[in-house]
């Protein structure tokens, strides 16, 4: 197996501070802090690297955030390529209450790309795929677009994966998602709100999900996948629909759920496994992950412990 290329146009730093209660015009004093790297790519490249594969990052930075970005990536040993933009690297801060399951998070509204930025970035994964010592098993585009010029960025890297014929895996929303999608990467995976958000409509019932998976397979997507959050996953594999329901738990943080079944999904596949098996460990590495305060920070025991308990339904033949 050769490594997993993660690309996160919209990365940032997450700073937790736990409290004992918190209510809106308070003064508190945390009893506990935390921070590290945020990014639904950066999570992917985390859980890849704590499963034993090969990882390479590449995302934006900017700043003295950004320098704290490229300095906890370090510490993680994960390997990142940072393309230095003018703006600052975006931060959160995650409030957090003590033996609680609440949170409440406030994101920074995030670093303005310029469009020179956008192509250095774009260059980079060019060398990697066609100037590196071994071309990647998988190329996986992340999150949502930052500000500026770089909406286009994930279709063109898809294009781009295409044309050296490393499969993309595309795990974005909004704009980013909408532009990428005509160049068909292999596999696609929309939760409920993104794929309602692309839809302009509400897709509450069964009928209208598996519609929608269908049309994304006539798009000339490969594995198109649809994230029901703790409610399971359907996907259209090798022809077949399948209803993944993922095992009832007590749920501390959902945040990166979607990206560890990215993870545990290209890494299975990496392994060996069947379209069918990977996704099955995908979907328990998303239910791993909700019992986990830290996104994608765990490794293959933690999955291993729901693989009995995720529940397959075959819907039918496309």
């Amino acid at each position: 197996m050769g490594y997993i290329l993660t690309v996160t146009a919209n990365p940032l730093i997450d700073r937790t501070l736990v409290v004992d209660e918190f209510t809106k015009g308070k003064i508190y004093r945390a009893v506990e802090t935390s921070e590290m790297v945020g990014g639904k790519g950066i999570n992917v490249a985390r859980l890849v690297k704590n499963l034993g594969t090969p990882v390479k990052a590449v995302t934006f930075t900017g700043g003295p955030y950004g320098e704290h970005l490229n300095r906890l990536l370090r510490e993680e040993n994960i390997p990142c390529h940072c393309i230095l933009t003018q703006s600052s690297t975006r931060f959160q801060i995650s409030i957090q209450e003590r033996d609680s399951d609440i949170h409440t998070d406030i994101i920074d509204p995030g670093s303005v790309i310029q469009s020179q930025e956008t192509e250095a970035l774009y260059y980079q994964v060019e060398l990697l795929l066609k100037y590196g010592t071994e071309k990647p098993d998988w190329l996986v585009l992340s999150g949502s677009a930052p500000r500026g010029e770089a909406t286009d960025l994930y279709a063109r890297l898809t294009r781009l994966g295409n044309q050296y014929q490393v499969p993309v895996f595309l795990d974005s929303y909004g704009e980013m998602f909408q532009k990428a999608l005509p160049e068909k990467p292999y596999a696609v995976k929309p939760n409920l709100k993104e794929a309602e958000q692309f839809l302009g409509k509400e897709l509450s019932s069964r009928n209208n999900q598996i519609s929608f998976i269908r049309e994304l397979r006539k798009m000339g997507i490969a594995l198109p996948i649809l994230s029901l959050g703790d409610k399971g996953t359907i996907a259209l594999a090798e022809g077949e629909l399948l209803y993944y329901y993922s095992p009832k738990v007590d749920t501390l943080n959902s945040t990166g759920s979607g990206d560890a079944l990215v993870a545990t999904f290209v890494v299975s596949r990496g392994w060996g496994m069947s379209l069918w098996d990977a996704l099955l460990w995908g979907t328990a590495a998303g239910t791993a992950n909700a019992l986990q305060w830290e996104p994608c920070n765990f490794g293959k025991e933690e999955i291993e412990i729901h693989l009995p308990y995720v529940r397959v339904e075959k819907l039918g033949r496309f």
